[in-house]
Parts: structure tokens; sequence; C-alpha cells
């Protein structure tokens, strides 16, 4: 996924791995999903 900074990219990420709530809206996707995190959550 690519964007200009601010656009969303890493909010959409964490929306679809479950880390962050969506406030509206829907997010649909098949097969596999891998996130590498700007902070490392150890």
């Amino acid at each position: 996924m690519v964007g200009e900074n601010g656009s969303g990219k890493s909010t959409l990420m964490k929306i679809l791995v479950g880390a962050l709530a969506a406030d509206a809206g829907m997010v649909s996707y098949a097969g596999r999903l891998g996130y590498c995190p700007q902070e490392p959550v150890v």
C-alpha cells in the first residue's frame, strides 16, 4: 500500500488487524494479511 503522508495507510492497517476500531464503514478482504507496525509491540 502506498500513498502520501497522512492519507491513512497506517490507520487502515491497524483497523484490518483489529488494533484499532473503525469509526464507520466496512472493510472486506480475502486471503492472508501481514502487518509490521512502525513501533514494535513486545
